[in-house]
């Protein structure tokens, strides 16, 4: 195995080559694993060079097409992933050299689920278990539906006693009382999403639960 220092990297990215092998070193890397990231970004380097692409303009797509590549024509990186090149990709997004992934589009529920937990920061200013246990609650909750978020402002009392019943049957307390989660912390799930949600329909302990 070569040291770290020994390793060339021509091309397009020969002039970061340098910087990085520092950075390995102050981060611990063993010589071995820093030997193999080298390794790997002069076969990087040498592969944007032949194919006459700018480092600027790789993508994820193009870092996965490398990896096909690698894994395809040497034995060495038969193993190699996207994933094995983190260190290297990272150290090049830091300095600008290659873009960051466009950020992956939210679902309609993890959009909910943000807004809600935003919500509770901000205008409940609960703990951090608390929230943790309600955003718990609405995942829970909103898969009752198959177009909840989309259509949650339809939830109504009949749907919190229903979830609140169905997570009791599912515990060996067996009692309202013990759902943790309780009518209240359901109701308020439902009710982020719009105004139909409302005590009609709920039981007297409901009612006293959802008022305290």
């Amino acid at each position: 195995m070569h040291k770290p220092s020994h390793v060339e990297v021509p091309g397009p990215l020969a002039a970061y080559a340098v910087g990085f092998r520092q950075e390995l070193a102050g981060r611990g890397y063993s010589r071995s694993r820093a030997t193999g990231l080298l390794l790997i970004m002069a076969r990087l380097s040498r592969r944007i060079a032949e194919l006459g692409r700018e480092v600027e303009e790789l993508s994820d797509d193009d870092i996965e097409q490398f990896v096909s590549y690698r894994r395809s024509v040497s034995r060495d990186d038969r193993q190699l992933t996207a994933r094995a090149m983190a260190p290297l990709l990272e150290y090049l997004r830091v300095l600008g050299v290659v873009p960051r992934p466009a950020p992956a589009m939210l679902t309609v529920q993890e959009q909910f689920l943000g807004a809600f937990v935003g919500h509770l920061v901000t205008e409940r200013g609960l703990a951090a278990s608390t929230i943790d246990n309600y955003r718990r609650v609405a995942v829970s909750f909103l898969a009752m539906e198959s177009d909840w978020p989309d259509r949650i402002a339809e939830a109504n009392a009949e749907h919190v006693t229903a979830f609140v019943l169905a997570q009791a049957a599912r515990r060996s307390a067996g009692s309202m009382n013990n759902v943790t989660t309780g009518p209240a912390r359901v109701a308020e799930v439902a009710a982020f999403g719009g105004p139909h949600t409302t005590l009609a329909g709920s039981s007297g302990a409901d009612r006293a639960e959802l008022a305290g």
